[in-house]
């Protein structure tokens, strides 16, 4: 796990308020969910999350992509240069 730079905390507050849910907060509310991001790696072909398991945590793409299946029905791959304001799904 990675710490985020704190030089990037205002860059990382500008891109969460263009995510369309995460847009009414402020930017108090938006520099309290930075100061909590971490930052990870994962290898090609890593499953990050199961159907059904709880979780405490999101994930935004930085770099890459993921793939997102539902019920083992393929759904689609997501990269990290989304259109503005759009999230995962």
């Amino acid at each position: 796990m990675k710490f985020l730079v704190k030089e990037n905390a205002s860059y990382l507050v500008e891109q969460l308020r263009k995510v369309k849910v995460l847009s009414v907060l402020s930017d108090t509310e938006l520099g309290t969910i930075v100061s909590q991001m971490r930052g990870f790696e994962f290898k090609a072909g890593t499953r990050i999350v199961n159907q059904g398991e709880l979780a405490n945590l999101f994930f935004i793409v930085q770099t890459g992509s993921v793939e997102v299946s539902v019920k083992n029905f393929f759904l689609g791959k997501k990269g990290s240069n989304p259109p503005r304001g759009r999230f995962l799904w």
